[in-house]
Protein backbone atom coordinates (compact mmCIF):
# COMPACT_ATOMS: atom_id res chain seq x y z
CA UNK A 1 0.00 0.00 0.00
CA UNK A 2 1.09 3.44 -0.96
CA UNK A 3 2.90 5.52 2.32
CA UNK A 4 0.24 8.37 1.71
CA UNK A 5 -2.36 6.07 2.91
CA UNK A 6 -0.75 4.62 5.75
CA UNK A 7 -0.06 8.07 7.09
CA UNK A 8 -4.11 8.52 6.48
CA UNK A 9 -5.07 5.73 9.07
CA UNK A 10 -4.90 6.07 12.60
CA UNK A 11 -5.14 2.33 14.77
CA UNK A 12 -6.05 3.22 18.63
CA UNK A 13 -3.13 2.08 20.98
CA UNK A 14 -4.59 -0.99 22.66
CA UNK A 15 -2.89 -4.51 23.23
CA UNK A 16 -4.37 -7.69 21.54
CA UNK A 17 -6.26 -9.16 24.48
CA UNK A 18 -8.88 -6.07 24.82
CA UNK A 19 -9.29 -6.05 21.09
CA UNK A 20 -10.60 -9.93 21.19
CA UNK A 21 -12.21 -8.34 24.42
CA UNK A 22 -14.20 -5.72 22.83
CA UNK A 23 -14.78 -7.70 19.73
CA UNK A 24 -12.63 -6.17 17.77
CA UNK A 25 -10.34 -3.45 16.90
CA UNK A 26 -11.87 -0.47 15.20
CA UNK A 27 -10.21 2.09 13.04
CA UNK A 28 -10.44 5.79 12.29
CA UNK A 29 -10.18 6.77 8.96
CA UNK A 30 -9.10 10.47 9.24
CA UNK A 31 -7.82 12.55 6.49
CA UNK A 32 -5.35 14.71 7.89
CA UNK A 33 -4.38 16.77 4.67
CA UNK A 34 -7.26 18.04 2.79
CA UNK A 35 -5.23 17.88 -0.90
CA UNK A 36 -5.08 14.41 -0.55
CA UNK A 37 -6.67 11.36 -2.09
CA UNK A 38 -8.88 10.18 -0.14
CA UNK A 39 -8.00 6.53 0.71
CA UNK A 40 -10.20 4.06 -1.14
CA UNK A 41 -11.40 0.68 1.04
CA UNK A 42 -9.59 -1.74 -1.19
CA UNK A 43 -6.22 0.18 0.06
CA UNK A 44 -7.70 0.04 3.86
CA UNK A 45 -8.75 -3.29 3.59
CA UNK A 46 -5.07 -4.15 2.10
CA UNK A 47 -2.97 -2.65 4.70
CA UNK A 48 -4.09 -3.65 7.31
CA UNK A 49 -4.04 -7.63 6.05
CA UNK A 50 -0.12 -6.61 5.58
CA UNK A 51 -0.23 -4.72 9.30
CA UNK A 52 -2.06 -8.22 10.93
CA UNK A 53 0.38 -10.24 8.51
CA UNK A 54 -2.24 -12.29 6.89
CA UNK A 55 -1.62 -13.53 3.55
CA UNK A 56 -4.58 -13.52 0.73
CA UNK A 57 -5.46 -17.16 1.01
CA UNK A 58 -6.08 -16.66 4.63
CA UNK A 59 -8.62 -13.72 3.56
CA UNK A 60 -9.99 -16.43 1.07
CA UNK A 61 -10.68 -19.26 3.70
CA UNK A 62 -12.12 -17.03 6.48
CA UNK A 63 -14.49 -15.71 4.41
CA UNK A 64 -15.33 -18.72 1.84
CA UNK A 65 -14.73 -16.62 -1.40
CA UNK A 66 -12.10 -17.64 -4.10
CA UNK A 67 -8.36 -15.44 -3.95
CA UNK A 68 -9.86 -13.31 -7.20
CA UNK A 69 -12.46 -11.79 -5.04
CA UNK A 70 -9.92 -10.63 -2.40
CA UNK A 71 -7.11 -9.18 -4.76
CA UNK A 72 -10.82 -7.70 -6.62
CA UNK A 73 -11.97 -6.13 -3.26
CA UNK A 74 -8.28 -4.92 -2.25
CA UNK A 75 -7.42 -3.12 -6.19
CA UNK A 76 -11.25 -1.30 -6.00
CA UNK A 77 -12.45 -3.39 -8.91
CA UNK A 78 -15.80 -4.03 -8.14
CA UNK A 79 -16.96 -4.37 -11.47
CA UNK A 80 -15.30 -8.08 -11.17
CA UNK A 81 -17.66 -9.00 -8.18
CA UNK A 82 -21.39 -9.98 -8.40
CA UNK A 83 -23.38 -7.03 -8.12
CA UNK A 84 -23.64 -4.12 -5.31
CA UNK A 85 -25.00 -6.39 -2.78
CA UNK A 86 -22.89 -9.13 -2.59
CA UNK A 87 -19.65 -6.48 -2.77
CA UNK A 88 -20.77 -4.82 0.10
CA UNK A 89 -21.68 -7.60 1.94
CA UNK A 90 -18.00 -9.27 1.37
CA UNK A 91 -16.19 -5.67 2.31
CA UNK A 92 -18.03 -5.85 5.75
CA UNK A 93 -17.07 -9.35 6.26
CA UNK A 94 -13.45 -8.44 5.36
CA UNK A 95 -13.70 -5.28 7.72
CA UNK A 96 -14.85 -7.26 10.46
CA UNK A 97 -12.46 -10.09 10.10
CA UNK A 98 -9.85 -7.83 9.92
CA UNK A 99 -11.41 -5.91 12.99
CA UNK A 100 -11.85 -2.66 11.41
CA UNK A 101 -14.80 0.06 11.69
CA UNK A 102 -17.17 -1.65 9.58
CA UNK A 103 -18.98 1.18 8.82
CA UNK A 104 -16.40 3.69 7.69
CA UNK A 105 -15.35 1.00 5.24
CA UNK A 106 -18.87 0.99 3.59
CA UNK A 107 -18.60 4.71 3.36
CA UNK A 108 -15.79 5.02 1.56
CA UNK A 109 -17.27 1.94 -0.43
CA UNK A 110 -20.32 4.09 -1.03
CA UNK A 111 -18.00 7.13 -2.42
CA UNK A 112 -15.97 5.29 -4.65
CA UNK A 113 -18.89 2.53 -6.10
CA UNK A 114 -20.81 5.72 -6.86
CA UNK A 115 -18.09 7.48 -8.67
CA UNK A 116 -17.57 4.55 -10.53
CA UNK A 117 -21.07 4.04 -11.88
CA UNK A 118 -21.27 7.38 -13.05
CA UNK A 119 -18.50 6.93 -14.86
CA UNK A 120 -19.93 3.83 -16.58
CA UNK A 121 -23.23 5.44 -16.88
CA UNK A 122 -21.57 8.00 -18.81
CA UNK A 123 -19.54 5.66 -20.67
CA UNK A 124 -22.73 3.22 -21.91
CA UNK A 125 -24.35 6.72 -22.75
CA UNK A 126 -21.54 7.18 -25.31
CA UNK A 127 -21.67 4.23 -26.45
CA UNK A 128 -25.47 3.91 -27.16
CA UNK A 129 -25.00 7.59 -28.74
CA UNK A 130 -22.19 6.73 -31.59
CA UNK A 131 -24.18 3.45 -32.52
CA UNK A 132 -27.18 5.59 -33.11
CA UNK A 133 -24.98 7.91 -34.98
CA UNK A 134 -23.51 5.04 -36.77
CA UNK A 135 -26.66 3.41 -37.38
CA UNK A 136 -28.15 6.23 -39.11
CA UNK A 137 -25.18 7.51 -41.38
CA UNK A 138 -26.79 5.15 -44.42
CA UNK A 139 -30.18 6.82 -44.24
CA UNK A 140 -28.64 10.33 -44.30
CA UNK A 141 -26.58 9.33 -47.74
CA UNK A 142 -29.15 7.63 -49.24
CA UNK A 143 -31.89 10.89 -48.52
CA UNK A 144 -28.76 13.27 -49.67
CA UNK A 145 -28.75 11.10 -53.15
CA UNK A 146 -32.59 10.70 -53.65
CA UNK A 147 -32.68 14.42 -53.40
CA UNK A 148 -29.56 15.06 -55.37
CA UNK A 149 -31.04 12.31 -58.76
CA UNK A 150 -34.83 13.48 -57.89
CA UNK A 151 -33.93 16.95 -58.78
CA UNK A 152 -31.65 16.04 -61.37
CA UNK A 153 -34.50 14.12 -63.22
CA UNK A 154 -36.96 16.60 -62.48
CA UNK A 155 -34.87 19.34 -64.48
CA UNK A 156 -33.84 17.27 -67.05
CA UNK A 157 -37.93 16.59 -67.89
CA UNK A 158 -38.50 20.25 -67.62
CA UNK A 159 -35.75 21.36 -69.60
CA UNK A 160 -36.36 18.69 -72.69
CA UNK A 161 -40.65 18.61 -72.49
CA UNK A 162 -40.31 22.49 -72.48
CA UNK A 163 -38.22 22.65 -75.58
CA UNK A 164 -40.91 20.47 -77.30
CA UNK A 165 -44.04 22.40 -76.37
CA UNK A 166 -44.60 24.41 -79.52
CA UNK A 167 -47.86 25.89 -80.39
CA UNK A 168 -50.00 23.84 -82.82
CA UNK A 169 -52.87 24.97 -85.16
CA UNK A 170 -55.73 23.01 -85.56
CA UNK A 171 -57.78 23.33 -88.64
CA UNK A 172 -61.43 24.22 -87.85
CA UNK A 173 -63.44 21.86 -89.96
CA UNK A 174 -66.64 23.83 -92.30
CA UNK A 175 -69.50 21.54 -93.33
CA UNK A 176 -70.67 22.62 -96.39
CA UNK A 177 -73.42 25.30 -96.95
CA UNK A 178 -76.33 23.08 -98.67
CA UNK A 179 -76.61 20.77 -95.46
CA UNK A 180 -77.01 23.48 -92.97
CA UNK A 181 -80.49 25.53 -91.98
CA UNK A 182 -79.92 28.49 -92.45
CA UNK A 183 -83.12 29.54 -91.36
CA UNK A 184 -83.07 28.40 -87.81
CA UNK A 185 -79.39 28.85 -85.85
CA UNK A 186 -78.45 25.72 -84.13
CA UNK A 187 -78.10 26.55 -80.61
CA UNK A 188 -75.99 23.83 -78.45
CA UNK A 189 -76.81 23.10 -74.65
CA UNK A 190 -74.39 21.08 -72.45
CA UNK A 191 -76.28 17.22 -72.47
CA UNK A 192 -76.17 15.36 -69.44
CA UNK A 193 -73.06 13.03 -68.63
CA UNK A 194 -74.65 9.43 -70.42
CA UNK A 195 -75.41 11.38 -73.88
CA UNK A 196 -73.01 11.96 -76.52
CA UNK A 197 -73.22 14.60 -79.49
CA UNK A 198 -73.71 13.24 -82.66
CA UNK A 199 -72.06 15.37 -85.81
CA UNK A 200 -71.94 14.77 -89.27
CA UNK A 201 -70.52 16.77 -92.31
CA UNK A 202 -74.67 17.10 -93.55
CA UNK A 203 -76.38 17.00 -90.10
CA UNK A 204 -76.26 18.54 -86.85
CA UNK A 205 -78.17 17.00 -84.00
CA UNK A 206 -78.28 17.52 -80.12
CA UNK A 207 -78.57 14.24 -78.34
CA UNK A 208 -80.28 13.82 -75.09
CA UNK A 209 -79.71 10.31 -72.38
CA UNK A 210 -82.85 9.47 -70.58
CA UNK A 211 -82.69 9.17 -66.60
CA UNK A 212 -81.16 5.93 -65.61
CA UNK A 213 -83.30 3.81 -63.55
CA UNK A 214 -84.20 3.79 -60.01
CA UNK A 215 -81.68 1.43 -58.56
CA UNK A 216 -83.09 -1.22 -56.29
CA UNK A 217 -83.23 -0.43 -52.40
CA UNK A 218 -79.74 -1.73 -50.90
CA UNK A 219 -79.78 -4.73 -48.49
CA UNK A 220 -77.36 -5.93 -46.38
CA UNK A 221 -77.19 -10.20 -47.60
CA UNK A 222 -78.00 -9.04 -51.71
CA UNK A 223 -75.54 -7.51 -53.96
CA UNK A 224 -76.48 -4.60 -56.13
CA UNK A 225 -75.55 -3.89 -59.69
CA UNK A 226 -77.42 -1.01 -62.06
CA UNK A 227 -79.01 -2.07 -65.54
CA UNK A 228 -77.53 -0.39 -68.60
CA UNK A 229 -78.91 2.15 -69.89
CA UNK A 230 -79.75 3.40 -73.56
CA UNK A 231 -79.97 6.67 -74.05
CA UNK A 232 -82.78 7.85 -76.24
CA UNK A 233 -81.75 9.96 -79.63
CA UNK A 234 -83.82 13.19 -80.42
CA UNK A 235 -85.69 12.54 -83.57
CA UNK A 236 -85.27 15.52 -86.02
CA UNK A 237 -86.92 14.56 -88.91
CA UNK A 238 -88.99 17.71 -88.84
CA UNK A 239 -86.11 19.21 -90.22
CA UNK A 240 -84.94 16.90 -92.29
CA UNK A 241 -81.91 15.66 -89.84
CA UNK A 242 -81.33 12.00 -89.47
CA UNK A 243 -80.53 10.76 -86.12
CA UNK A 244 -77.31 8.40 -85.28
CA UNK A 245 -77.39 5.35 -83.45
CA UNK A 246 -75.22 5.82 -79.76
CA UNK A 247 -74.30 2.67 -78.17
CA UNK A 248 -75.73 1.85 -74.81
CA UNK A 249 -73.62 2.80 -71.67
CA UNK A 250 -73.13 -0.21 -69.34
CA UNK A 251 -72.79 1.41 -65.73
CA UNK A 252 -72.79 -0.80 -63.15
CA UNK A 253 -72.69 -0.28 -59.20
CA UNK A 254 -70.08 -1.79 -56.75
CA UNK A 255 -71.02 -4.88 -55.11
CA UNK A 256 -71.48 -4.40 -51.39
CA UNK A 257 -71.41 -7.43 -48.85
CA UNK A 258 -71.75 -6.79 -45.15
CA UNK A 259 -69.98 -9.20 -42.64
CA UNK A 260 -71.02 -9.98 -39.41
CA UNK A 261 -67.65 -9.33 -36.77
CA UNK A 262 -66.81 -12.02 -34.10
CA UNK A 263 -65.36 -10.54 -30.79
CA UNK A 264 -62.36 -12.19 -29.59
CA UNK A 265 -62.86 -14.50 -26.49
CA UNK A 266 -61.07 -12.34 -23.66
CA UNK A 267 -61.28 -14.70 -20.93
CA UNK A 268 -58.84 -16.75 -23.52
CA UNK A 269 -56.27 -14.14 -22.87
CA UNK A 270 -57.06 -13.78 -19.13
CA UNK A 271 -56.42 -17.26 -17.77
CA UNK A 272 -53.48 -16.88 -20.04
CA UNK A 273 -51.48 -15.15 -17.01
CA UNK A 274 -54.00 -15.93 -14.55
CA UNK A 275 -51.10 -17.83 -12.19
CA UNK A 276 -49.90 -15.62 -8.85
CA UNK A 277 -46.66 -17.66 -9.20
CA UNK A 278 -45.24 -16.32 -12.86
CA UNK A 279 -43.72 -13.05 -13.16
CA UNK A 280 -43.62 -12.54 -17.11
CA UNK A 281 -41.52 -9.73 -18.07
CA UNK A 282 -41.79 -8.28 -21.94
CA UNK A 283 -38.87 -6.78 -23.59
CA UNK A 284 -37.91 -6.14 -27.61
CA UNK A 285 -37.90 -9.72 -28.88
CA UNK A 286 -39.01 -13.26 -28.82
CA UNK A 287 -36.45 -15.71 -26.97
CA UNK A 288 -38.05 -16.79 -23.57
CA UNK A 289 -36.18 -17.07 -20.73
CA UNK A 290 -37.74 -19.17 -17.93
CA UNK A 291 -36.43 -19.50 -14.28
CA UNK A 292 -38.05 -21.65 -11.42
CA UNK A 293 -37.12 -21.39 -8.23
CA UNK A 294 -36.75 -23.73 -5.57
CA UNK A 295 -35.41 -21.48 -2.32
CA UNK A 296 -34.89 -17.92 -2.37
CA UNK A 297 -32.53 -16.30 -4.68
CA UNK A 298 -31.02 -12.94 -5.65
CA UNK A 299 -31.54 -12.87 -9.70
CA UNK A 300 -30.54 -10.09 -12.62
CA UNK A 301 -31.01 -10.56 -16.09
CA UNK A 302 -29.34 -7.96 -19.13
CA UNK A 303 -30.43 -8.45 -22.51
CA UNK A 304 -28.09 -8.77 -25.79
CA UNK A 305 -27.75 -4.78 -25.39
CA UNK A 306 -26.55 -4.63 -21.92
CA UNK A 307 -29.86 -3.01 -20.61
CA UNK A 308 -31.25 -4.41 -17.17
CA UNK A 309 -34.34 -6.53 -17.83
CA UNK A 310 -35.17 -7.38 -13.91
CA UNK A 311 -33.34 -7.41 -10.94
CA UNK A 312 -35.05 -8.71 -8.02
CA UNK A 313 -35.33 -11.82 -5.01
CA UNK A 314 -37.40 -14.52 -5.24
CA UNK A 315 -39.03 -16.78 -3.43
CA UNK A 316 -39.36 -20.37 -3.12
CA UNK A 317 -41.97 -21.52 -6.14
CA UNK A 318 -41.48 -18.34 -8.28
CA UNK A 319 -41.18 -18.81 -11.78
CA UNK A 320 -39.58 -15.73 -13.82
CA UNK A 321 -40.92 -15.83 -17.40
CA UNK A 322 -38.72 -13.25 -19.49
CA UNK A 323 -39.58 -12.27 -23.00
CA UNK A 324 -36.12 -10.53 -24.57
CA UNK A 325 -33.44 -10.52 -27.21
CA UNK A 326 -31.05 -13.11 -26.17
CA UNK A 327 -28.18 -13.15 -25.07
CA UNK A 328 -28.94 -13.26 -21.64
CA UNK A 329 -26.63 -12.19 -18.87
CA UNK A 330 -28.02 -13.75 -15.37
CA UNK A 331 -26.95 -13.34 -12.26
CA UNK A 332 -27.96 -15.67 -9.52
CA UNK A 333 -27.36 -15.36 -5.84
CA UNK A 334 -28.29 -19.35 -4.82
CA UNK A 335 -27.73 -20.97 -8.04
CA UNK A 336 -28.30 -24.26 -6.22
CA UNK A 337 -32.14 -23.30 -6.04
CA UNK A 338 -32.64 -22.22 -9.73
CA UNK A 339 -33.42 -24.48 -13.11
CA UNK A 340 -33.57 -22.73 -16.18
CA UNK A 341 -34.47 -22.89 -19.69
CA UNK A 342 -34.27 -21.17 -22.95
CA UNK A 343 -36.72 -21.41 -25.65
CA UNK A 344 -37.93 -25.09 -24.33
CA UNK A 345 -34.20 -26.21 -23.79
CA UNK A 346 -33.04 -26.35 -20.56
CA UNK A 347 -29.49 -24.90 -19.30
CA UNK A 348 -27.15 -26.68 -16.79
CA UNK A 349 -26.45 -23.77 -13.80
CA UNK A 350 -24.29 -25.81 -11.88
CA UNK A 351 -21.02 -26.13 -13.91
CA UNK A 352 -21.35 -22.81 -13.39
CA UNK A 353 -21.92 -22.27 -9.62
CA UNK A 354 -19.11 -20.70 -7.24
CA UNK A 355 -17.72 -21.30 -4.09
CA UNK A 356 -20.45 -18.95 -2.34
CA UNK A 357 -23.25 -20.68 -4.70
CA UNK A 358 -23.80 -17.59 -7.16
CA UNK A 359 -23.48 -18.09 -10.73
CA UNK A 360 -23.06 -15.95 -13.23
CA UNK A 361 -23.66 -17.32 -16.95
CA UNK A 362 -24.51 -16.06 -20.35
CA UNK A 363 -27.44 -17.78 -22.53
CA UNK A 364 -28.22 -17.89 -25.86
CA UNK A 365 -24.84 -17.05 -27.47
Amino acid sequence: MPAKYIDQIKYPEVDAASAQDAGGLAVDIVVEDESAVAPTPGAVLQAERERLNLSEKDVSDALHITMHYVRAIESNRFDKLPGTVFTKGYIKSYAKFLGLDINAVVMLFDGINSEQQGMQQEANRRHMAKRRSDRNKPWVYASIASFILGFSGLWAYNYFAGANDEPRVVPAIQAPAATTIASRPIVQTPAPATAQMVESASTSAIIGASEPEPAPQLTASSSIATQPVTPVIANTAANGVTAATVPAVNQSAAVVSIAAVTPVPVAAIVSASSDDNVIAVGADGDDVLRINFSGESWVEVNDSQSRQIYRDIRAAGDVLEITGDAPFSILLGDAPFTTMSLNGNEINVSDNIRIDNSARLTVGL
